[in-house]
């Protein structure tokens, strides 16, 4: 099918202008959405054979022009199991970090001053009048954006090549005007959006399904529940909560440091004990049968599992670990085994 003229190309940016005239001055917002997640799922829950989805809920806070944002994402994985992540940028750093401390304790993890752009990527892809600004703040449409009108289907296709030379194409419907798709040809993903709505005079839609690489069913389906403008991100949520340690290039796992770290070994009940460490992010659990010691988890890394067989030690010299337990089977949770295998420690896993 060919391509229609300049002319033409023109006067459809000058239609998406008015069409999202409305919203072209918005630069600072929030965002709540929920979403059916099937990629997150699929790489990190043991059950294979549970349903392919989990729930997640999400509220965002970006300042587009001063490159500020918060991230507060919520899983909620089968079994019960919740990770509460949060992710924000400020003028002058950004971290990583877990309001439960499912994983990471209450260590945060520093993050390039780069990540607002990363994380851009995401957040505007929900918003069909913000994954259209490219189109619309295009210097030289002419000559960078192609058009392809099927009227039977009520449809034209924008193929906007950027000048890093990376290829989108867009999908609008005519009438009435709306996005209807964007293709990311570079990162094999697709976005659609549906259930268009107005809410506090701002029409956008409101479901997106997003799929990677060629993937017939969504990996994700988008619900956007509540937008709002805001003036800027509340100064509170760009700043590390109290009682969390930043995690630097000097104490990150596995690094000599972890040998000086400081574990400690809890009695929680029975012949059940916890040990952990003072950032509360290492975390395994021990059960002592007469003489005889089990460990759950403490595989993560070599220095870790050493520092866990010493501490094990030093408090019971009496007592043998006899078998530990693999809880995890992520190769960069287990790296640590051969330390207990060196020991003569049987090692033991489920069938999965």
């Amino acid at each position: 099918m060919p391509f229609a003229m300049a002319n033409d190309v023109n006067d459809f940016i000058k239609k998406l202008k008015a069409r999202y005239q409305t919203t072209e001055d918005i630069h600072s917002f929030s965002l709540t959405h929920h979403y059916l997640n099937k990629l997150y799922r699929t790489n990190n829950y043991w059950d294979y054979q549970a349903p392919n989805r989990i729930m997640s809920v999400r509220h965002v806070e970006l300042d587009l022009k001063n490159k500020h944002f918060y991230d507060n994402d919520l899983h909620y994985h089968l079994g019960g199991y919740l990770v509460d992540r949060v992710q924000f940028q400020n003028d002058k750093e950004g971290y990583f970090y877990e309001k439960n401390g499912s994983t990471l304790g209450k260590t945060a993890i520093a993050q390039s001053m780069t990540r607002f752009d990363t994380a851009m990527s995401y957040f505007t892809m929900n918003l069909d009048f913000i994954a259209v600004r490219p189109l619309l703040n295009e210097p030289d449409p002419a000559n960078k954006i192609k058009i392809l009108t099927e009227e039977s289907k009520n449809m034209t296709t924008l193929i906007h090549t950027t000048d890093k030379g990376i290829v989108n194409d867009y999908v609008f419907i005519n009438e009435p005007l709306n996005l209807s798709s964007v293709n990311q040809r570079a990162l094999s993903g697709k976005f659609v959006y549906q259930d268009y709505q107005t809410t506090r005079g701002i029409y956008y839609a409101r479901v997106i399904h997003q799929y990677y690489d060629e993937a017939k069913k969504p990996n994700y389906i988008i619900y956007n529940d509540d937008f709002n403008v805001i003036d800027s991100v509340d100064a509170s949520l760009l700043k590390l909560p109290e009682g969390f340690t930043p995690l630097t290039n000097d104490n990150r796992s596995g690094s000599d440091s972890d040998k000086n770290k400081l574990f400690s070994i809890e009695k929680l009940g029975g012949n059940l004990y916890l040990l952990t460490d003072e950032s509360a992010r290492f975390n395994s659990l021990i059960t002592i049968d007469g003489k005889y010691i089990t460990v759950f988890g403490g595989t993560s890394y070599k220095s870790i599992a050493k520092k866990t067989i010493d501490t094990i030690q030093n408090k019971f010299p009496d007592k043998t670990i006899t078998s530990v337990y693999v809880t995890h089977p992520h190769g960069d949770e287990i790296s640590g085994l051969t330390e207990f295998v060196d020991l003569g420690t049987s090692i033991i896993a489920d069938q999965y």
